[in-house]
């Protein structure tokens, strides 16, 4: 009998053993992969919620359709699965073990970067940070057997082998880095002015150029297999070629999407199109020449697909459904005081003024006399973004600064007015938030809402004293004042 206890004991230790040894491990496995991508997708794998929507697609969808404003201005609940340099396959696989996990009414697709000649980039941290968060099961399996080289797979079967070095090099800001408000969305707060040039022809040459033709490349054929896997799964799907100054081999690209588009019978949005031009402007909604929407240019086409999504695929506006208001609107409260804070935060008036465009805030915006930023056409171009239907010119900001006087910038993002007063001459505007009354009186320079606070703007006396630029912003929620800022021409 004690023999038995004994052998008993002993297999009770090992077994033991093998279990902490493994726990052990799968905890370090946790805790010293790369964060990025549980960071992206978290809220996406610990939701019980449906989604409606689902976008795919390269950083042209990551940092270009912001899932939280289509359910603020829409209800459509969404999830954003851009990645950095995800070309269509891996678009085909993030796609299949995503809707393994919830299954979607519509997915959208990104076609850039269609017809490349490889599966994926060389850069495998891409990659790591699409699959990492989906848990290892048959699908992410054959994803990693059909994109990684054989001798590569090990990382990403067990991601602990590739970084269990960083132990020594892990900060307690990377341990304790939460999930992202976003979505999976990524928002880019840089300005990057693009000329670009007349390409009115140029989707109608590329039509001719290709003659019909469909390129025989990876690219086209994992496109045919992620339309057809969704049809057979009862997923409606919509293509799209996102916005950009483009050179003609991807309007080759773009025209060649819509023939399979056409040929497989779903719906395709190319904003290379002239019909959408004034989707976005090259001046102000990008963060770089490479395509990538900065905020601005993401909250144009964000609203763009949020009017096309709810119009022609018949989804129900759920902000009035307990079963996911309640959940969705405390996400967006997160992602709000998100935006607040990078406002907040934001030291680079470019950037300050790209984050501004946004129906979240109205504000108020003073430039003194003699104002070199005014002069710079960035500021112009941005300044005229804030109008929220696009009808302001530049014409006012020229005459203050010909003038060399002060200017002044009123925007009511909730009704869509703006005031703008130079020099002396003041002005008046029944905006969403009050009454606003701006002003002069004895050399000072007043600024009323509602009849009250004229000392709103809290300039000196002194007018050389004066900020350069002074900017007030509205929640138009609750209708507080929630930033001060002052800007110098130190850009």
């Amino acid at each position: 009998m004690k023999n038995t206890f004994k052998i008993f004991g002993r297999i009770l230790c090992v077994l033991l053993t093998l279990v902490l040894t493994a726990g052990g491990l799968w905890g370090l496995d946790k805790f010293t992969q790369r964060k990025e991508s549980y960071q992206k997708n978290q809220e996406f794998m610990r939701d019980r919620t449906d989604y409606d929507v689902m976008f795919f697609g390269s950083s042209h969808v990551l940092n270009g359709i912001f899932p939280m404003e289509l359910w603020k201005d829409y209800g459509i609940t969404s999830y954003n699965f851009g990645g950095h340099a995800s070309y269509i396959p891996v678009s085909y696989w993030v796609m299949r073990n995503a809707v393994e996990r919830h299954k979607p009414k519509v997915v959208v697709l990104d076609c850039f970067s269609l017809d490349s000649e490889v599966k994926v980039a060389d850069n495998q941290n891409y990659l790591h940070i699409s699959f990492d968060a989906f848990p290892l099961r048959g699908v992410k399996i054959d994803a990693i057997k059909d994109l990684v080289a054989q001798e590569r797979r090990m990382d990403f079967y067990w991601p602990f082998s590739l970084y269990h070095t960083r132990w020594s090099g892990l900060d307690t800001e990377e341990i304790q880095t939460g999930a992202s408000v976003e979505k999976g969305a990524y928002m880019r707060s840089a300005h990057h002015s693009i000329q670009g040039s007349d390409k009115t022809e140029w989707l109608a040459e590329a039509d001719v150029r290709i003659g019909g033709n469909v390129k025989t490349t990876p690219g086209f054929d994992y496109l045919k297999q992620f339309i057809s896997y969704c049809k057979t799964e009862g997923i409606e799907v919509l293509l799209v070629y996102l916005p950009f100054d483009a050179a003609e081999i991807r309007y080759d690209e773009s025209a060649a999407a819509g023939l399979i588009a056409r040929d497989q019978d779903v719906n395709y949005v190319n904003f290379l199109d002239p019909r959408y031009f004034d989707t976005i402007d090259l001046h102000t909604d990008f963060f770089d020449d490479e395509g990538h929407m900065n905020a601005s240019g993401a909250r144009k086409i964000t609203d763009f697909l949020g009017k096309y999504l709810a119009k022609n695929y018949g989804l129900t506006d759920k902000r009035g459904d307990e079963d996911f208001s309640e959940l969705w609107d405390a996400q967006y409260a997160a992602y709000k005081q998100y935006k607040t804070d990078a406002l907040k935060n934001m030291d680079k008036f470019f950037n300050y003024l790209v984050l501004l465009h946004d129906r979240n805030y109205s504000s108020f915006i003073y430039f003194k006399k003699g104002s070199q930023l005014l002069r710079r056409e960035n500021t112009q171009w941005l300044l005229a973004n804030l109008s929220v239907d696009g009808s302001m010119t530049t014409e006012k900001i020229h005459e203050a600064v010909k003038a060399e006087e002060d200017y002044f910038l009123a925007v009511d993002q909730m009704s869509g007015q703006t005031l703008e007063c130079v020099g002396d001459n003041g002005g008046v505007m029944k905006a969403d938030f009050g009454n606003v009354d701006y002003r002069f009186d004895d050399g000072d320079t007043l600024l009323y809402v509602d009849g009250v606070n004229g000392e709103l703007l809290e300039l000196p006396s002194n007018p050389d004293r004066a900020p350069e630029v002074l900017i007030l912003v509205y929640d138009n929620e609750t209708g507080e004042i929630i930033d001060r800022h002052t800007f110098e021409n130190v850009e």
